[in-house]
């Protein structure tokens, strides 16, 4: 179990490192008309594809797991995602500076749901950490149903966390949260690709090694 967890939470933990989606969810909450249902509606559209990202991989692991684990599916899984991992990571190493333009929603909470859906389903760096993590936990063998449900929705907190955190900020405390989540939007957006270029090499090397193997 803590071998799991050492390697599912900093994937998770970078899942959540997505300046683009904090970004939105910040102008809609400084939007003057009903800023908590438009962050809302922006949440449930990136919920649905955390959970479809996160069943997957889960589901995934679990198929690798029973009766292919040592055999050759499952290494060529491992290398091609391995690849993915390390191709993506110099790519996001060697980007320009993510400095997406914005501007302020005002359409319709239908609108904002098919956003948030758009937004999380082409969030790529954020969706193949969560299905990776997935796929570890329903891949690792012996562990109660309890804990891989556990697991689960911390994958899937972890991913929404760029919209729920603002929102619950918002929520609880309205006069505060504007500004410090401002200043986190610019330090993401000035670091967070160093940081995950870094896990996805990492995580991209072991990954193609296990496959080797």
């Amino acid at each position: 179990m803590l071998s799991l967890l050492v390697k599912v939470i900093p994937l998770n933990m970078a899942s959540a490192l997505s300046p683009g989606i904090l970004a939105v969810s910040v102008l809609l909450l400084g939007g003057k008309r009903q800023p908590v249902l438009r962050s809302l509606a922006f949440f449930l559209g990136t919920l649905v594809v955390g959970v479809i990202a996160v069943s997957a991989g889960f589901f995934l692991g679990q198929a690798l797991s029973t009766g292919m684990k040592q055999g050759a599916a499952s290494s060529v899984i491992d290398l091609i995602l391995g690849v993915i991992f390390i191709v993506f990571g110099f790519k996001l190493f060697f980007a320009r500076e993510i400095n997406p333009s914005l501007k302020e929603y005002r359409h319709q909470l239908l609108t904002l749901f098919a956003g948030g859906l758009i937004l999380s389903g082409t969030n790529f760096d954020a969706l193949f950490l969560s299905f990776a993590a997935a796929k570890e936990v329903g891949g690792t063998p012996d562990i109660q149903m309890i804990s891989r449900i556990c697991l689960l929705v911390l994958n899937l907190i972890f991913f929404t966390l760029p919209v729920l955190l603002p929102l619950l900020a918002f929520i609880y405390f309205p006069r505060y949260a504007a500004g410090f989540f401002k200043k986190i939007n610019q330090y993401a957006l000035k670091y967070s690709r160093f940081m995950l270029s870094v896990l996805f090499i990492v995580f991209g090397v072991v990954l193609v090694l296990r496959g080797i193997r």
